[in-house]
């Protein structure tokens, strides 16, 4: 499979595994809202497990704050915040994800928007990163 293919399967999978988890998703951001912090010695495989597959995948930096890093936080957060935010600012600027139907467009959407931005890297390809015109 293409490294396209690849990551918007994974993206695909990361998206319906934290929507059939909303009690997950709000543990999470209640631990965040209150300051907290990972347990001492909490596992931080899945994240760097994650990390290392879309470096090696892609061929990403994969220092501390590099390129893969930044995807991983930028696909988390593209799946993370409409779920947590699925009745008050989604449906404030118009997104509607009550029902299976919209949740699909939604993750489309993600999974568009993450092969669309890394195309105009040298990750996936050499098309130009040119912003184009519109009349």
């Amino acid at each position: 499979e293409s490294p396209e293919a690849i990551l918007a399967g994974a993206v695909s999978d990361y998206f319906d595994f934290l929507a059939a988890r909303p009690n997950f998703v709000r543990l999470i951001e209640r631990e965040a809202l209150s300051g907290s912090r990972l347990p001492e010695g909490a596992s931080l495989s899945a994240g760097q497990e994650a990390l290392a597959a879309i470096s090696a995948e892609l061929g990403l930096d994969d220092a501390p704050s590099g390129e893969a890093a930044q995807l991983l936080l930028s696909i988390i957060s593209l799946c993370w915040f409409p779920l947590i935010h699925a009745r008050t600012v989604a449906p404030a600027v118009g997104v509607g994800l009550e029902n299976g139907t919209l949740m699909e467009q939604r993750k489309r959407h993600v999974v568009a928007l993450v092969l669309h931005g890394l195309r105009g890297s040298t990750a996936l390809s050499t098309t130009s990163t040119e912003p184009s015109t519109h009349d």
